[in-house]
């Protein structure tokens, strides 16, 4: 997303003492555009680097509850 690496601090304030739920993670994906933002050029919108990152924590998520997923899941989901 950028040139130098970053902390997503309202991220991780959202999941700091959080129950680690589909639900927490879902609310602190959606306050990754708090945190971030990214450029849009010739390698991807704005917003599509948004959904990549949150699809991150989607990600994380699917994988500690033992399911496979498919970029093209979480790009839908």
């Amino acid at each position: 997303m950028a040139g130098t690496p970053k902390r997503a601090a309202h991220v991780e304030a959202a999941l700091t003492g959080a129950p680690f739920t589909e639900a927490a993670l879902e609310a602190a994906a959606s306050l990754i555009g708090q945190d971030f933002a990214p450029l849009s050029d010739v390698r991807g919108t704005a917003a599509y680097r948004l959904t990549v990152a949150a699809n991150l924590l989607r990600r994380l998520w699917a994988q500690s509850q033992g399911e496979a997923v498919s970029v093209l899941e979480l790009a839908d989901g």
